[in-house]
């Protein structure tokens, strides 16, 4: 049987279109009428869902929402860095490890200059998202962040 048939359909079809006037007891019968139409709906999905793991409960983002390890850094805990090649800074902290700030791509003459600016947002660097600025002004997009305890870089450009 369907929801939608004959006069309630024509008269459902005029209240939404706004040829019909509407009263309070219109109002009711479509907000009825949709919630039978949703509840077909989520009925017929829910095996569909059950197929792929998700169940009727609200989803929750928060395993990916997380910050990966080392995907951000306090800004204010550099104390100084020193620039390794044009694709590798390292970062002198004030608490904690040094860090290796690895950059997405060749980043033309940083090594050369051996200068970086950067701009916190909410006081820190992220990886993936935040980029450093030579003293030219080209922006150089932030790869990773890897702690200098687990690497020995001694790179030469």
């Amino acid at each position: 049987m369907s929801v939608l048939n004959g006069a309630k359909t024509r008269g459902l079809l005029k209240f939404i279109s706004g040829s019909a006037r509407r009263n309070h007891s219109q109002c009711n019968e479509v907000r009825q009428i949709a919630k039978s139409i949703m509840q077909r709906y989520y009925q017929a999905l829910l095996p569909f869902l059950a197929m792929m793991g998700i169940n009727g409960s609200a989803c929750t983002a928060d395993e990916d929402t997380k910050p990966k390890p080392m995907a951000c850094i306090d800004a204010q805990n550099i104390a100084e860095y020193k620039v390794v090649s044009d694709e590798l800074i390292r970062l002198i902290m004030d608490k904690g490890p040094d860090v290796f700030m690895r950059l997405k791509r060749h980043c033309p003459q940083l090594h050369f200059h051996k200068y970086v600016s950067y701009t916190p947002v909410n006081g820190r660097l992220c990886a993936r998202f935040d980029d450093i600025f030579t003293r030219s002004g080209t922006p150089c997009r932030i790869e990773s962040f890897s702690s200098a305890q687990d690497e020995d870089v001694t790179t030469n450009p």
